[in-house]
């Protein structure tokens, strides 16, 4: 969380980890601002995301005041070194909480000089908490450890001295640095003679081989003091029964009160071990669970319920409790994991699952246990943890998605990308379209060599030096290229470099673009533009044009060609300039008609199709044909593509053509209406394939010559005629004699007397099958070739592609809109030249722009650049620019044809597979790639090849094997198999493995493996495998840690429970030189006391737990102890013991077991006179929740009518009553026939 003056930002991934990621930008005049902030700041700081960026203070003023300077201290010096900041600090909410922050950011220094910092915010309160519960825990035990009064020591099996209890060095006058890894013989305390050294060398052997030493022997201390200690060496074994440690111990017995100091210190250092303990539970950041299966009841720490949202008083202590809670879809394999490792089928019980939260929500989470068996293999208890992972569960699917996408924008490129050395212009990597764009066999075929190689003319020195002065400078480059192949074929590609630079590194990011079909496509659309304009040039009696109708109404010819001077004696030219030129030499009543068809055709979007009149300057009379199809440009004008062809030849015949129709007697026909005779030419017998000689048909039996549909249409015209005195022209069928139809023009007319009386009907019919034939397929090429001028403009026109031609000596450019519109120009407003468009070219790209069109005009190559231009709001755009020159017989360039495209879209694209290709190269973990269908790895990123210590490349093709450890137990293969089958099974499959390094170094992983569905491999497995060598080996370190403990507390209770034997035996031996009764008695009952402690200390000796005593075993063998004690015979006194199951502490188990001590044997003593017979009961059991009942009922001869508790003052009831106190419990006394004490209390340990 960078800078005092500074604040925190945003993620868009409120999931990941417990805190805030943000990012913030500080200008150089020390302002701040937010570009974002996640939502999880209100949970840190007590403030909305809103008001953090509208105010960044919000985050610097509730920095705890002792930790303001430090802060601004570390903001100070990420600012100025541009270095991670790392920081942690404490703030006080408005809530008044103190909490505990640590910030992790990384500075990026902008162009603008800004400092932006991308990083993470979490609270650490907790973990704060724990360390300091930790340092205060070690501190306990050191304090233990090292206060205790014996002398105590760690050795190792040779004598190396690895640690000694202050209370051994401060009798010496020793400090720790004197001892430690110095052989233990050396130190002062042996020092007092030879022969004690080398007495102290034969224990060590002794002990070296596994025999536990003991023995007297004098020591020397600080001043000479010389003191007799009870020395010891202990060996310790681990499961191979190896000697692994000695303990050593020396107990001062100079006085004989130095058992009673001992019994002190070992109940003191058994307090704080247990402390310890608790505390240790309580700072671990998993919960801890004891499971015992066969009462199917479980011991949960308070940070199980803490992470599922529960009050511990919420759930029952059973173990249905957590199975209710597993995710269905979680619930087959955990359950299938657990009695696995019951079975003993797996050797570790591991699996990770989701639980659901009291909120409803379910969480990820991991479990680990270790059983507890029977001497019969059977598991009786399952002690174990359980974490919430939910936080790397969330980083597992970023990575994945990382992964895909990286996957999708690099591996699945269309272009074919190079990553290049930027000094030796080697290539280092590139991706799987390159290996099939240059046709190679592999990666390996293009790795390693320099990319020119692969060009059918490589770069000249200037021009490699001009590259790297261009990439340097700009930071980028540019051109067209044609390349060879591997397999000796030639394509155009689009090649374009860009420097990166990785983990300070740079080097050329490469890109080539197969443009092989665009060019072909240019090619043939500058000759198709050629062939256009050279057909309108030279067409005979023709004009090609095209003719605009602006936004205001106005029409202009906006081009003309050559015979525009032939046909209407105007050059084109002059024409252009002014089309009143044009316009004044129409007849007078065919203008009108002009306006009018140019207003229907732009109205109803409809053919401009017309024939009209002119008068040339020369005085000639033509007739033109003016046909053409509109079309709408995007700025919403109206465009008309046409031809005009002079038909004054055919309009001249066709009038010859009708007056000789109307005197010719060829295929003609006469209808009388008066007389109804109709008669026919021998022409039309010949016709409809009739006998001249016959009889005409009549007109009904005619109208079966034609066809059905045609028939009909000829009698509705002859009606019509007859009706109107119009005449008709159709275009019918005739029926012929192998069943085919003939196309024939019929013309028909109606004649009237001079009444405007109908006397006949006349007309002729020809033959125009061929005709019609020709216009329909005249008719069928236009429609097609419109529609593929229609397609041809659509495509360009939806896909914003300019086109361009440049007529080099005059320096002007035709082009069409779209070329204004990616040059940001308004075509009404701005002349296409040269200049113009070069000077909306970005300044940097300027100089490359103009180099690349001189070659490729001086080389004759196709001409393709990509360059940036600035438009008039300062938006800048990137474009490609292809072309190709056209040049005289000299071969000199007169014009370049081309078209311009709009890339901006597919540059932001290769950004951000660039960034992706950054992010994969440099993720923490190491991804591996096996296709499943025979184990070969198909790809590695760098960070798994450094990890098992191969070069680049250099594991691709193998077997995945080769990087599995295997021994005398198990090969690498019976590993991968292993590993396939689970994540068969379960679709993703997570694991501990054990790897080994190239060199042959083993070392541990946790992986993670899935199944991928890859487009080129097919199915393969994805592992991402992250190196846990040093968990493993911290995790053993625990282990003996915690082993060493446990050793420590078993001797201490050993040592505790022989020291108050000692105390006993003394104790004994007073009894029987003591001639007073009461003081026999005393001290007998002394002894009896100090059994039931000593007792206590023997169970937990011999107790795998060490904080727990099995209460069924210790009560029977306290009472058989006093009846011995008082020689009492169970034959006269019955004893009836009724014991549940109950684990008790040690604070809890001494005070119950003096309780019961001091009422068995006043009962024994005192309830039983004369040596009467009876009966004492002892009832032990545990009522629902965590209350415990002790009852001691005897029938013997009662309390004294007069007995009150609070009032009596004997020894034995009130130590019962300061007992029952110390536990926390009740005392209920009843003496209706005998006595009985009942007591209740709390168990702490359930």
């Amino acid at each position: 969380m960078p800078s005092a003056s500074a604040a925190i930002a945003p993620t868009s991934q409120n999931r990941v980890a417990p805190g805030n990621i943000y990012t913030l930008v500080q200008s150089p005049d020390g302002s701040v601002h937010f570009e974002y902030i996640s939502s999880g700041i209100e949970k840190i700081l007590e403030v909305t995301a809103e008001e953090v960026l509208d105010n960044a203070m919000l985050c610097i003023e509730p920095i705890y005041a002792d930790d303001v300077q430090g802060y601004n201290d570390a903001v100070s010096q990420s600012y100025q070194n541009l270095e991670p900041f790392t920081h942690e600090w404490r703030i006080i909410t408005s809530s008044g909480k103190l909490k505990w922050l640590q910030g992790n950011s990384m500075p990026e220094l902008r162009d603008n000089g800004d400092v932006a910092w991308h990083g993470l915010v979490q609270d650490v309160s907790e973990r704060k908490r724990t360390e300091a519960a930790l340092r205060q825990s070690e501190e306990r035990y050191r304090a233990i450890f090292d206060l205790t009064f014996q002398f105590v020591g760690l050795l190792t099996p040779d004598g190396t001295i690895l640690e000694a209890n202050q209370t051994a060095l401060s009798f010496a006058g020793l400090e720790h640095s004197d001892v430690v890894n110095r052989p233990f013989w050396q130190a002062r305390w042996w020092t007092i003679s030879l022969a004690t050294q080398e007495q102290l060398k034969a224990a060590i052997a002794q002990a070296k081989a596994g025999e536990f030493v003991r023995y007297q022997v004098d020591v020397l201390g600080v001043g000479d003091n010389i003191a007799t200690i009870d020395f010891s060496l202990k060996p310790i074994k681990d499961d191979t029964d190896t000697v692994v440690l000695l303990i050593a111990e020396g107990r001062d017995i100079t006085e004989q009160q130095a058992a009673l100091r001992d019994r002190q210190k070992a109940e003191d250092a058994l307090r704080y071990s247990e402390e310890l303990w608790q505390l240790a539970i309580a700072g671990m950041n998993e919960a801890v669970l004891d499971w015992d299966i066969l009462t199917n009841r479980t011991f949960r720490s308070d940070r199980w319920y803490e992470m599922l949202g529960y009050q511990r008083h919420e759930m029952r202590n059973s173990c249905d409790e957590w199975n209710l809670r597993i995710h269905p879809d979680d619930y087959e394999q955990v359950m299938a994991t657990q009695k696995a490792y019951l079975l003993q089928q797996v050797p570790d019980y591991q699996v990770e699952y989701r639980l659901r939260c009291q909120d409803g929500s379910y969480r990820w989470f991991r479990g680990r246990a270790k059983a507890v068996w029977n001497q019969q293999g059977n598991p009786v208890r399952l002690v174990g943890s359980l974490g919430d992972i939910t936080q790397s569960k969330s980083a597992e699917l970023e990575l994945i998605h990382s992964r895909d996408l990286r996957e999708a924008i690099f591996n699945k490129s269309t272009d074919a990308l190079f990553l290049v050395d930027a000094e030796t212009f080697l290539i280092t990597d590139c991706n799987e379209r390159a290996v099939e764009l240059f046709e190679a066999t592999s990666k390996d075929e293009l790795i390693g060599i320099q990319g020119q190689n692969l060009q059918k003319e490589p770069f000249t020195p200037e021009v490699v030096a001009f590259i790297v002065e261009e990439i340097v400078s700009k930071g980028f480059w540019s051109q067209e290229i044609e390349y060879f192949t591997k397999q000796g074929n030639l394509f155009w590609g689009n090649l374009a470099v860009k420097e990166i630079k990785v983990v300070g590194q740079i080097i050329h990011l490469v890109r080539v673009t197969d443009i092989s079909e665009r060019k072909q496509a240019e090619l043939a659309l500058q000759e198709r533009e050629a062939m256009l304009r050279g057909i309108g040039d030279h067409l005979h009696n023709g004009v090609m044009y095209q003719m605009i109708r602006e936004l205001d109404g106005s029409d202009r010819f906006s081009y003309l060609s050559a015979g525009v001077e032939k046909l209407m004696e105007i050059t084109a030219k002059d024409a252009l300039q002014d089309p009143t030129l044009l316009y004044c030499q129409f007849v007078e009543q065919d203008f009108e008609h002009l306006q009018v068809a140019i207003n229907q055709s732009c109205d109803h979007f409809s053919a401009f199709d017309i024939q009209l009149r002119i008068h040339t300057p020369s005085g000639k009379s033509k007739w033109l044909h003016f046909r053409s199809s509109p079309r709408r440009l995007h700025d919403g004008r109206m465009a008309w593509d046409g031809l005009v062809i002079d038909v004054t030849d055919l309009k001249n015949h066709q009038a010859r053509l009708e007056e000789s129709q109307q005197v010719a007697c060829l295929g003609n026909w006469d209808f009388d209406v008066a007389t109804g005779n109709i008669s026919w030419s021998k022409q039309l017998f010949r016709l409809f394939h009739r006998n001249p000689a016959q009889v005409e048909p009549t007109y009904a039996e005619h109208l079966q010559f034609y066809h059905p549909e045609d028939a009909a249409k000829l009698q509705e015209a002859v009606k019509q005629a007859i009706a109107t005195g119009q005449s008709y022209k159709l275009i019918l069928r005739v029926l012929q004699q192998d069943g085919s139809y003939r196309y024939c023009e019929a013309i028909g007319k109606a004649g009237f007397n001079a009444k405007g009386q109908l006397i006949r009907i006349y007309g002729t019919l020809q033959d125009i099958t061929e005709q019609h034939i020709a216009l329909r397929d005249l008719q069928l090429a236009e429609a097609a070739l419109a529609k593929s001028e229609q397609q041809l403009r659509l495509t360009l026109e939806f896909t914003y592609t300019g086109i361009w031609d440049w007529n080099i000596p005059t320096n002007e450019v035709i082009c069409n809109r779209n070329y204004y519109h990616l040059l940001g120009l308004e075509p009404e407003t701005t002349a296409a030249t040269y200049e113009v468009w070069r000077d909306t070219i970005h300044p940097e790209d300027v100089a490359r722009v103009e180099q690349a069109i001189f070659n490729a005009l001086a080389e004759h190559i196709n001409y393709e650049v990509e360059y940036r231009v600035i438009h008039p709001n300062g938006t800048i755009y990137w474009l490609s620019d292809r072309g190709r020159g056209i040049y005289n017989q000299a071969g000199d360039p007169i014009r370049m044809l081309g078209i311009i495209i709009d890339i901006s879209d597919r540059k932001r694209a290769e950004q951000m597979l660039e960034l992706q290709a950054v992010i994969t190269r440099n993720m923490a973990e190491g991804i591996c790639l096996i296709k499943a269908a025979d184990g070969t790895i198909v790809y590695v990123n760098p960070k798994f090849e450094q990890m098992f210590g191969y070069e680049s490349g250099e594991l691709t093709g193998q077997h995945i094997c080769i990087v599995n450890y295997e021994d005398d137990h198990t090969t690498s293969q019976e590993v991968y198999e292993e590993i396939v089958g689970n994540i068969n099974r379960y679709s993703e499959f997570p694991y501990e493995i054990h790897n080994v390094k190239k060199d042959g170094t083993p070392f541990w992983c946790h992986g993670t493996a899935s199944i991928f569905k890859h487009s080129e491999y097919g199915k393969v497995f994805v592992a991402v495998h992250q190196d846990i060598t040093e968990q493993k080996q911290a995790d053993e370190k625990i282990k003996v840690s915690l082993k060493e403990k446990e050793v420590l507390l078993k001797e201490i209770h050993h040592r505790v429970k022989n020291n108050l034997g000692i105390v006993s035996s003394l104790l004994q031996m007073q009894c029987r030189r003591t001639e007073d009764s009461q003081a026999t008695t005393i001290l007998k009952d002394s002894q009896n006391r100090i059994a039931s402690i000593a007792l206590v200390h023997e169970k937990l000796y011999g107790s795998e737990e060490l904080g727990d005593i099995d209460f069924a075993q210790y009560i029977p063998d306290l009472i058989t102890h006093l009846f011995d004690s008082y020689n009492v015979s169970s034959n006269r006194i019955k004893l009836n013991i009724q014991v549940d199951h109950a684990s008790l502490d040690i604070e809890t188990a001494i005070p119950c077991g003096l309780i019961i001590n001091e009422l068995v044997s006043n009962a024994l003593k005192y309830a039983f006179a004369d040596h009467r017979p009876g009966e004492i009961l002892i009832k032990f059991y545990q009522e629902p929740g965590q209350n415990l009942t002790l009852i001691l009922r005897d029938n013997g001869v009662g309390l004294p009518p007069d007995f009150h508790s609070k009032k009596s003052k004997t020894l034995g009831l009130t130590l019962v009553q300061g007992l029952v106190k110390q536990i926390g419990g009740t005392l209920d006394i009843n003496s209706q026939q005998g006595t009985e004490f009942k007591i209740s209390f709390t168990n702490k340990r359930i």
